[in-house]
């Protein structure tokens, strides 16, 4: 079974599949679907294939090397944002955390993508840093009982 689903992923790399649409295309019976989702998760595990958000599941892209530009989410989580075309959907990379500490948000970057820890979750570790965003001045607003004063630092 492991192989008919590693035959249809291998078939589109790029490309992400939900579960129920792998199983479909692998022609895998619905009885077998529960045995499906343990191969799956082992396969994940050993960093063979990638289980994106919403459950959809990819070749891993393990050792492959990525640019793009970084950003911060709301929780701090480092991320790269591959380039990509406009019309493609593309997943964020986590930056191991070692190395979000070298990248401010907007750098651009280069990263190998690396598989990290025992659920075999894919991380980025930074290569090169192509380009540091510039220092921009920040403005504040001091605002007093009858005034408006505003400051740049």
């Amino acid at each position: 079974m492991d192989e008919a689903l590693l035959a249809v992923l291998r078939a589109n790399p790029s490309r992400t599949y939900s579960m129920p649409e792998l199983l479909k295309r692998a022609e895998v019976p619905t009885k077998k679907s529960k045995e499906a989702k343990s191969v799956l998760k082992e396969l994940v595990r050993k960093g063979v294939i990638e289980r994106e958000h919403g459950r959809r599941y990819r070749l891993s892209r393990a050792d492959s090397v990525v640019e793009g530009t970084v950003q911060v989410d709301q929780r701090g989580v480092v991320y790269l944002v591959p380039d990509a075309h406009k019309k493609k959907a593309v997943t964020p990379i986590e930056l191991l955390a070692e190395d979000a500490e070298r990248v401010e948000p907007s750098d651009r970057a280069r990263v190998r993508i690396v598989v990290h820890g025992r659920r075999g979750k894919h991380y980025g570790k930074i290569e090169e840093i192509l380009a540091h965003e510039e220092e921009r001045p920040v403005s504040y607003t001091h605002l007093r009982a009858h005034e408006t004063r505003h400051d740049l630092v």
